[in-house]
């Protein structure tokens, strides 16, 4: 770690869902999904944050890049695409930024959905899933376009000839392919990578986590990776954030959390792991 101004900062990340009840749908408490989370991402590190389904990891991933509106907190990021700088970088806050300016902020930050099934348009090419951010973002059209789209499905394992098939047509491991190709379309800074191989086949889930390490070396990215696999976790990312019942009750290198973890609900996740294994 250096003393560099991290890439993302969250500062007490909380996002609450109401619970209305009643003929009047009259708000009668609040489900704490995200509460009081707060972690650092320096550039070219990948952080893993891990946890059960239900702890409220994939809410955080999805407010951090404010797919979802946070309710508290605040979540900085050293943005290129706001600075209007070239390669120069400005602070800025996702939680309060404009409208216009989280659009631009896409260019930075970007996700590879969990499910490769239902996050592709099955109406729209390949060529036009991957290429429509270029596209909508001003950046390529027409044999520009064509051009960069064919360098990116290269760069995933794909090839030219995918470009004009559909997304039914490919295997599950394909679509993800095409869908990390379509998250890296806008050269990001960071990607919140979301249970990325957990739909896949065990045969096609090695393959995808050495893809996303050959591309994080290719594209300069940061990595945000939420998942329940501690495999993964241990392969992938260099520290831990572990998630229970909306809050991160252990951050850890990876090295450290699998040797000697801290936190009781570590010890079980660990445990369980290991059951598993054997």
């Amino acid at each position: 770690m250096t003393n560099k101004e991290p890439l993302l900062e969250v500062r007490n990340l909380e996002k609450h869902f109401p619970v209305r009840r009643g003929i009047l749908r009259r708000t009668q408490g609040y489900v704490k999904a995200v509460d009081g989370v707060s972690l650092t991402l320096d550039r070219g590190e990948t952080l893993g944050l891990v946890g059960e389904s239900g702890c409220g990891k994939t809410t955080a991933g999805r407010s951090i890049l404010r797919l979802i509106s946070p309710s508290r907190g605040d979540i900085l990021f050293s943005s290129r695409s706001l600075s209007g700088e070239g390669e120069e970088t400005r602070r800025v806050n996702v939680a309060t930024v404009s409208r216009e300016e989280l659009r631009q902020l896409r260019r930075d930050m970007q996700i590879i959905f969990q499910d490769p099934y239902s996050s592709l348009d099955p109406r729209m090419s390949v060529a036009d899933l991957v290429g429509e951010p270029l596209y909508v973002h001003g950046i390529a059209k027409g044999a520009e376009l064509h051009d960069r789209v064919e360098q990116l499905l290269v760069a995933v394992g794909l090839n030219a000839d995918h470009m004009q098939r559909y997304s039914h047509e490919f295997s599950g491991g394909q679509r993800q392919r095409i869908g990390i190709a379509r998250a890296l379309a806008l050269r990001p800074q960071m990607i919140v990578a979301d249970e990325p191989i957990s739909a896949l086949d065990v045969s096609i889930q090695a393959q995808v986590v050495t893809l996303l390490q050959d591309l994080q070396e290719e594209f300069d990215l940061t990595y945000l990776i939420v998942t329940h696999d501690l495999t993964v976790v241990r392969y992938l990312c260099d520290r831990v954030a572990v998630m229970y019942l909306g809050q991160i009750v252990e951050i850890a290198t990876a090295e450290a959390l699998f040797a000697d973890p801290l936190h009781p609900y570590t010890e079980a996740l660990l445990s369980v792991r290991t059951a598993v294994e054997n």
